[in-house]
């Protein structure tokens, strides 16, 4: 009997041991509405107005490479900084001024909205992101560019 016990206790602080190693999403999910709150959210048939119009926008893409070689939203003033060197590449070269009107593209969005944030915190003062992402602009049929060209994804 005192090795069955021996054996449900050791079961249990494993199963209580391994629940807590996990990360927690709604950890992630409450830091990206968080985030979300302190910006202003543009909607991709806004960005494509802005674009079409030629506005004075920076359009910041935040993607990991792997993603940004499939596509990306042509541009004059376009920017690819993969969000995990965004704050050390932008301290080093300063490719943006602090008074900039910068967009905040990702895949989905989530990525932008934590990127703005910290591009705020960093003294940036105009600070969108574009909700719904890449994945929402492919799935409107808007224009993107890659190394072989121009074109306009099927919608799905």
């Amino acid at each position: 009997m005192k090795k069955v016990l021996t054996a449900l206790m050791v079961l249990i602080f494993a199963i209580i041991s391994s629940a807590s190693d996990k990360p927690d999403m709604n950890v992630w999910r409450k830091m990206v509405a968080e985030a979300e709150t302190q910006l202003i959210k543009l909607t991709p048939e806004q960005v494509k107005e802005i674009i079409d119009k030629k506005e004075n926008y920076t359009l910041l893409d935040v993607r990991e490479r792997s993603e940004y070689v499939n596509g990306w939203i042509e541009f004059e003033n376009f920017l690819y900084i993969s969000r995990g060197v965004l704050e050390p590449t932008l301290s080093r070269t300063g490719s943006l001024k602090y008074e900039d009107k910068i967009i905040v593209i990702c895949k989905t969005g989530q990525r932008a909205a934590l990127a703005g944030v910290s591009l705020k915190k960093m003294g940036y003062k105009n600070v969108y992101y574009m909700s719904g992402g890449m994945d929402e602009w492919i799935k409107k049929g808007f224009p993107i560019i890659n190394e072989m060209g121009s074109f306009t994804p099927t919608k799905k």
